[in-house]
Order: C-alpha cells, then sequence, then structure tokens
C-alpha cells in the first residue's frame, strides 16, 4: 500500500518530533564522568558519577592526622565517610568510600589532627 504526499508528511513530522523527543531526553540524562580533588598533605578524593573514595597515594601521606572523604551529593543531603587516622609516611589507597543516590557534584578531603 502506496502513502500519500500528506501521509508521507505527517510520517517525516512524527519522526523528527521523536528525535528531538529523544535528543531532549539523552541531553537531561546524567552522563559518566570522573574527576579528583586537590590534595590535602599527600590525599585526594576520587568521584565518578555516583560514588567517591579517598586515596593517599601523592606520593605519600605528609602530615599524620585524622582524614575524611566528604562528597557534595545533587538533590539530597550530602554524604561523608568515618575519620581515619593516617601516619605520615604511609601510602593508603581506597578508604573512605561513600555513595549518592543521583550524582557526585564534588568531593574532598577534610584533616584534623
Amino acid at each position: 500500500m502506496a502513502i500519500s504526499r500528506v501521509g508521507r508528511s505527517r510520517l517525516a513530522k512524527v519522526s523528527l518530533i521523536g528525535a528531538l523527543a529523544a535528543a531532549a531526553i539523552g541531553g537531561v540524562a546524567p552522563m559518566a564522568s570522573a574527576s579528583t580533588s586537590g590534595t590535602t598533605n599527600g590525599c585526594y578524593s576520587w568521584w565518578g558519577n555516583t560514588s567517591s573514595d579517598g586515596h593517599c597515594t601523592d606520593p605519600y601521606v605528609t602530615v599524620s592526622g585524622n582524614y575524611q572523604n566528604y562528597a557534595s551529593c545533587a538533590y539530597e543531603t550530602d554524604s561523608w565517610s568515618y575519620w581515619k587516622y593516617f601516619s605520615q609516611g604511609t601510602a593508603p589507597n581506597a578508604w573512605g568510600g561513600v555513595e549518592c543516590t543521583w550524582s557526585v557534584r564534588s568531593s574532598w578531603i577534610n584533616f584534623t589532627d
């Protein structure tokens, strides 16, 4: 069965509207990305999409004390790890993991001696 010119025109419009709607929805969806914070006494925070964890390998902890990984979450309460004590000269890796439901906006390391 052949489609009339009016039918083809409507089909083209519907296809265009569908493609634009899909692009708009795709543009709003969160994109996976990863980033790292600046260092605090040799430690930094890594985050990607919905999780974050702390690392101290830059090249090692330069000041003994208590460290905490903190994540700023989108659309919900922020998330933070328990305080952990690290001695100067150590290089703990992948500690203080935290999660956000929607996404991590940024993350950093808190320090107290």
